[in-house]
């Protein structure tokens, strides 16, 4: 019989290097929160329950996120262990597997929380993390391994000496735990570090010392959460690379791709052509046989087949031939 599997998404923090009263889960990635590629990567696994876990802004975040799962409040945050643990009253009397993640690392994928439950749940173990190696680690938990590479421990940046900020395996901050066991566990754990906070990865080595604790490293997360405006702009052109890929791949021409910019919701059809400088946001549906551009700004419209439409300056929801032309006319 396979396991129950459950998750909860740690969104709680205001994210102070962001400078904005927005919380940092909520500021748009192509159009949309953030925290909602951390709620896609979730979608494909079966889960019982999906527990979010709000605070700073929390009315807004359950507002933009919606229903569909299960909110409990941290109203002081004091660490991410503690976070976990104001889910305790929801999921402590289940048993099978927790899957603990961000809502800010908008890298995440679905088969990278796949390969975590694999072996965690083929290990039989009370904790796994998933870490990556990463060319800048800093702000990020080091990976501390024994004289053998087994796992050994995570130190905070805030905590780390000079040979752990050497190290740049980090942690991802995604885990896999054993249901209810992680709840018992999350008791033992002191605010003794330089940020006086209960960390969420001092229970791995309890664990480690009860049983065992798995690691699985990734190659592809070059980006670990989102902590400034700046990493937030370097996940967005990674992922703004991934949908021109992927539109490209699917009959749709662009001229000049690193002048395009589409939202994660803009729907195009083979045959149409993105000419350079063309910004499309929103819900846009762009027909098939279009010519967009150059010089193009489209909001949430709805542009028909065979239809050119050229040098507007910013168009809201189009829904017909309004500041549009045919092939053969130029306006």
């Amino acid at each position: 019989m396979q396991e129950r599997l459950y998750a909860v998404v740690l969104a709680a923090g205001m994210g102070k290097r962001m400078k904005s009263a927005l919380p940092k889960v909520l500021h748009s990635l192509l159009g949309r929160p953030m925290i909602s590629y951390a709620l896609d990567s979730l979608r494909p696994l079966n889960l019982a329950q999906t527990v979010i876990v709000v605070g700073y802004g929390g009315e807004q975040v359950q507002e933009q996120i919606g229903s569909g799962y299960r909110y409990v409040w941290q109203d002081h945050q004091l660490g991410t262990g503690h976070a976990l643990q104001q889910a305790r009253e929801v999921l402590s009397e289940e048993t099978g597997t927790l899957l603990v993640l961000p809502g800010d690392i908008p890298l995440l994928r679905a088969d990278h929380l796949s390969r975590l439950l694999e072996v965690h749940q083929e290990s039989k173990c009370l904790g796994s993390v998933l870490t990556a190696d990463v060319e800048d680690p800093s702000l990020l938990g080091r990976v501390r391994r024994n004289a053998d590479g087994a796992f050994d421990s995570i130190i905070e940046e805030a905590d780390a000496g000079p040979a752990e900020k050497t190290i740049h395996e980090a942690s991802t901050s995604v885990y896999a735990f054993s249901l209810p066991a992680v709840f018992d566990y999350l008791e033992r754990l002191c605010p003794e570090n330089a940020q006086g906070e209960y960390y969420l990865n001092d229970v791995l080595p309890m664990m480690r010392q009860a049983g065992n604790v798995q690691v699985v490293r990734v190659d592809d997360i070059p980006i670990i959460g989102v902590n400034d405006r700046v990493q937030l702009s370097q996940c967005r052109r990674i992922l703004h690379d991934r949908i021109l890929r992927q539109w490209m791949r699917a009959g749709v021409t662009m001229e000049d791709p690193s002048s395009v910019s589409l939202d994660w919701e803009v729907r195009l059809k083979p045959d149409t052509v993105i000419k350079p400088f063309t910004v499309l946001e929103g819900a846009c549906r762009i027909g098939q046989g279009c010519v967009l551009g150059p010089f193009l700004h489209l909001v949430d419209a709805v542009i028909p087949d065979g239809t050119r439409c050229r040098g507007l300056s910013c168009c809201r929801g189009l829904s017909s031939m309004q500041g549009l032309s045919n092939r053969g006319e130029e306006r």
